[in-house]
């Protein structure tokens, strides 16, 4: 009797490299000469390896960035506004650096924001601008593809029906992307062929949550690996080279 073997699963990233292609190859353009950030959640790691893949075998130098949704409600609850309104030092660094960023998420649970005072928002906000000063002065190109803000816990929040959110959106994604133009900050509706009321007809609350948490919609700063408990000056979660 033979063993029957099992085949293993395939990558979890697969399934996202056509999109991922489509936004290197067209929207963003990436070449060798570039250097392509990621900022992603763990739930969006799949398509964040999916764009890295894609931007290296376009010979472009790339950097992931790990956050996750403890991170980021331990840094608002617990840290002062005068911590949440300064500027990461390697968020900063990065901003000087990369020549395109793309952003692919945000916490997952927004029921978790309710106990936020709108002052730490506000801080977190000017900590944003602060540090991405550099991206806007030198025209990056930025993509802003929220994939990890469409959850269940989100729709709930919202009084969302999730699957028509989730469908709605998926299929925006399915158009074809035009050109980014340097400096230019594309949100979901770039995939939607300009068709903006495709992606945001369920969404509209979600996006304007994401304005008000933070502009842009970054995380807060978090400072890591500090034995003695007290947040170093510095580091902006966890960066993956």
């Amino acid at each position: 009797m033979a063993l029957q073997t099992r085949q293993p699963s395939p990558p979890r990233f697969e399934s996202w490299i056509p999109l991922a292609r489509q936004v290197v190859r067209t929207s963003l353009r990436l070449g060798w000469k570039d250097v392509f950030t990621i900022y992603t959640y763990p739930p969006t790691i799949p398509l964040a390896e999916a764009l890295a893949l894609e931007a290296r075998r376009a010979g472009s130098d790339t950097h992931l960035t790990l956050m996750t949704d403890d991170l980021w409600f331990t840094s608002m609850r617990e840290l002062s506004t005068k911590w949440l309104s300064a500027a990461s030092p390697i968020e900063h660094a990065l901003a000087e650096t990369e020549t395109a960023h793309i952003y692919l998420g945000g916490p997952a649970d927004a029921r978790r924001m309710r106990d936020i005072p709108p002052e730490k928002f506000e801080a977190n906000s000017l900590g944003g601008d602060r540090q991405h000063e550099p991206r806007r002065k030198r025209r990056v190109r930025d993509i802003d593809l929220p994939i990890g803000r469409l959850t269940p816990e989100r729709a709930e929040t919202y009084g969302l029906d999730y699957e028509k959110w989730y469908g709605s959106y998926h299929k925006a994604l399915a158009r074809r992307a035009g050109p980014v133009a340097p400096g230019a900050e594309e949100g979901p509706s770039r995939f939607g062929g300009g068709d903006r009321p495709t992606v945001r007809d369920e969404g509209h609350r979600a996006d304007r949550e994401r304005r008000h948490h933070q502009r842009r919609g970054h995380p807060p700063r978090i400072r890591t690996n500090d034995v003695a408990g007290r947040p170093p000056r510095g580091g902006h979660s966890f960066g993956i080279g």
